[in-house]
């Protein structure tokens, strides 16, 4: 039960530089570097999290940035996050999400189409600080202790047709620090430059190395002890 082919860097080449792997203490960590400087480091605490730090440097417009992975989509029961929402967002639909606990049962909707399951599963969802799903393998968690993460979940369109719009990243679960905006009439091959509707709808201006760090745990924590049979506790009996 795990992500595979990934994490791959949804912008740029992928040019293998050098790879490594070492203990430090009791901690295993294999570290990945590429000839256009992103770096990962992959490392398994003896507690079960493997903690993924990775970091990339763009500069230019771009319509999103961060990493992605592969998963079964069928595998996948339902999703719960702490973050913004519960509806998916793009870079220029942000307002009217609210910060909580949120869950979505799986389902395939299609934004102005039947039938109609609403809130979508399927999407960019904002503000994400961690995610889990429930899946046919069984629980996996991802979390983050940074700010501001969109999380793509699956294959979805704005508009679909002969081909979807705005183009996804690679993979079908993303870990993003930037997403697309969303135009309406203009995919229609009318026009598909969505800055003309406004500074939101622009692509994102990066400049500099951005970093983050995941947190992954595969199946449930183990408890120790509080697994043991519950017992009430003595009552408190006050005496005179």
């Amino acid at each position: 039960m795990t992500f595979k082919n990934g994490p791959v860097f949804v912008n740029g080449t992928m040019e293998l530089s050098s790879i490594k792997s070492f203990a430090e203490g009791q901690n295993q960590l294999i570290e990945i570097n590429y000839k256009n400087g992103n770096k990962i480091i992959w490392t398994l605490n003896p507690n079960g999290i493997l903690e993924l730090n990775y970091e990339y440097s763009l500069s230019g417009d771009y319509q999103f940035a961060g990493v992605s992975f592969d998963y079964p989509e069928n595998y996948v029961i339902n999703s719960k996050w702490l973050g913004k929402g519960p509806y998916h967002v793009w870079k220029n639909r942000l307002q009217g999400q609210t910060y909580n606990v949120w869950q979505n049962l799986k389902n395939s909707t299609r934004t102005g189409q039947s039938p109609w399951i609403f809130p979508e599963f399927k999407g960019y969802f904002d503000d994400v600080s961690w995610l889990q799903l429930d899946t046919a393998e069984g629980k996996i968690t991802v979390g983050t202790t940074e700010e501001k993460m969109f999380v793509r979940l699956f294959d979805f369109y704005g508009i679909y047709g002969a081909e979807g719009y705005p183009k996804l990243p690679s993979g079908n679960i993303s870990f993003l620090d930037a997403i697309p905006p969303l135009g309406t009439v203009l995919a229609f091959n009318v026009n598909n430059d969505t800055s003309t509707l406004g500074p939101e709808s622009e692509p994102n201006h990066l400049n500099g190395t951005f970093k983050r760090t995941l947190y992954f745990y595969f199946g449930l924590p183990d408890l120790g002890d509080e697994n043991k049979q519950f017992t009430m506790p003595k009552e408190n009996i006050l005496t005179d």
